[in-house]
């Protein structure tokens, strides 16, 4: 059994603090950390893909 190492960034944005997960095996993905609406998750997502493309 191989079991994918994951990095974490952790962040803050509008003093909300979540996490950024990703790794090879997975798609990135946004986990809250303190208590953020899912909208505004989503908005965060898309502000964050919006500056990598």
């Amino acid at each position: 059994m191989i079991v994918a190492e994951a990095n974490v960034l952790l962040c803050k944005f509008r003093d909300k603090r979540f996490n950024i997960y990703f790794d090879l095996e997975y798609e990135a993905e946004l986990k809250a950390v303190d208590k953020i609406e899912q909208e505004e998750l989503k908005h965060i997502e898309e502000l964050i893909l919006a500056e990598v493309k």
